[in-house]
Order: C-alpha cells, then structure tokens, then sequence
C-alpha cells in the first residue's frame, strides 16, 4: 500500500477540517469571512476524503479480481471475505465515511447549491488526477475537458 497516498491524505482532511474549524476564529476578529472559509474548508475535506476512498478501492477491486468469477467458482461468502479482509478496500470505505461525514457538516454550514455541486465537481476534478497519477490510468483529452468544464462550473457558482 502506497502510505505516502494515505498520510497525505490524511493531513489533507485535517487540515482541511482545521480551515473549517479556525475560519470562525478568524471571522470574529475580522480577517476572514468565517462561514465563507469553514463552508470552503469542509468541501476540500470532503474532496479528499471522498478521492482518497474512491482510489482506494479502485485499486482495492483491482487487486481482488472479477467478482463475478469468484462467486461462480467459490461462492457469494468467498466474495464477501476477499472484500472485507482487502486492507486497501476497508481503509477506502473508512476515507469515504469520513467524506460523507464531512459533507454532512459542511451542508450544516452553507447552502446545499453550493456545497452539493462544488464537493461532487470537485471530486470528480481530483478522481481524474488521482487516477492518472497513482492508478496509471489512461485519461484521454474528453475526460480532461469534462474535468475542466465541470471546474469551470464551480468557479462560477462560487461568485
């Protein structure tokens, strides 16, 4: 397992979630727009959490093979136990939580127009990265440009 993946991603959650937690702090003496920056710090925790749990378990099935052959030969049980026993894929499942979690808790700070659409456009921005860089995927000009467009999207619901 690549753990400079998940340390990174760990203190990309935290940090984003610290952002979430100081902006009132710093709204209260006037140097930031405190919902502004906890609503924009709890949608970067929720990007993170949610691309790291996505790659995870992108690589996750990956290794565990073609679920539909393994229940033909084995079994659904034997399906289940190379599921839940894939460290990889139990370690993406705890990074979506977290996301989902995140998500809740941001929507309790700003409107659901903003975080809804900019959380999962932005997810889909970083699942292009991720998977081009640490899954070696192959991510052709169309995805990019989607990327692109869907970012451009955000950029403006955020004026």
């Amino acid at each position: 397992m690549n753990h400079l993946l998940v340390c990174s991603g760990v203190a990309s959650v935290v940090i984003g979630a610290w952002v979430a937690h100081i902006s009132p702090l710093l709204g209260y003496v006037g140097l930031f727009d405190a919902n502004h920056g906890a609503v924009w710090g709890g949608i970067t925790a929720v990007v993170i959490a949610s691309t790291l749990g996505d790659v995870l378990q992108s690589r996750a099935m990956k290794e565990i093979g073609d679920l539909g052959l393994v229940r033909k030969s084995d079994g659904l049980p034997a399906v289940i136990r190379r599921v839940v026993t894939n460290g990889r894929f139990m370690l993406g499942l705890g990074f979506m939580a977290i996301g989902f979690f995140c998500l809740l808790v941001t929507l309790s700070w700003g409107d659901v127009s903003i975080v809804g659409p900019a959380s999962a456009s932005l997810t889909f921005l970083a699942n292009a990265l991720v998977a081009h860089m640490y899954l070696k995927e192959n991510v052709d000009r169309r995805r990019w440009m989607a990327a692109l467009c869907v970012a451009g999207g955000v950029a403006l619901l955020a004026r």
